[in-house]
């Protein structure tokens, strides 16, 4: 999962960094909630955005499951605060192998994952500000859920920078609306 606050740059620019501080770590602390409540973690911070991975400590449960009930909460739970601040969040998922372990050099690594899964959600995150939606995956990242979670809007096949080939991207929705 990468997740970022939209307009949080402008937002930071135009408020005392005290203010700043508080709602972003409002946010966070909101967002890490939903993700520890579905097993995920938050593996990093990324200004005003995270990386957070599902099913590398937990293999109780399907990934793809509980970070699609994580998003659902995290867009539900913060709406109405990011709202009131002329803020909102872009979500996007992706599933597969991932190489994870401490990343670094010498006298400074940290546990991070990396490969195409990886990148290929970095860049549907950013698709959101393109297509003006909040939560994206693929086409068969949706097709791997089970029926009734979400529902999925097609926004077609788009070329994302460094993947070989095109991807069909869809925006994720509740069933309730």
């Amino acid at each position: 999962m990468f997740c970022d606050i939209r307009n949080f740059t402008q937002f930071s620019n135009t408020h005392d960094p005290e203010l700043v501080r508080a709602e972003i770590n409002e946010f966070f602390d909101r967002a890490a909630q939903c993700i520890n409540a579905e097993s995920g973690v938050i593996n990093k911070f990324l200004g005003g955005g995270f990386l957070a991975v599902f099913g590398l400590f937990d293999k109780n449960e399907d990934p793809r499951i509980t970070s699609t009930r994580a998003a659902l909460d995290i867009l539900t739970s913060t709406r109405e605060a990011l709202e009131a601040r002329n803020l909102g969040v872009g979500i996007a998922l992706n599933y597969g192998e991932v190489i994870a372990g401490e990343i670094g050099s010498e006298g400074r690594c940290e546990f991070t994952v990396l490969g195409n899964t990886m990148n290929i959600a970095a860049r549907l995150e950013g698709l959101n500000r393109v297509l003006k939606t909040n939560f994206l995956a693929t086409r068969s990242f949706y097709e791997s859920l089970p029926a009734g979670l979400v529902i999925a809007k097609s926004h077609g096949d788009h070329d994302i920078r460094g993947i070989t080939g095109s991807t069909e991207v869809v925006e994720l929705q509740p069933t309730d609306g």
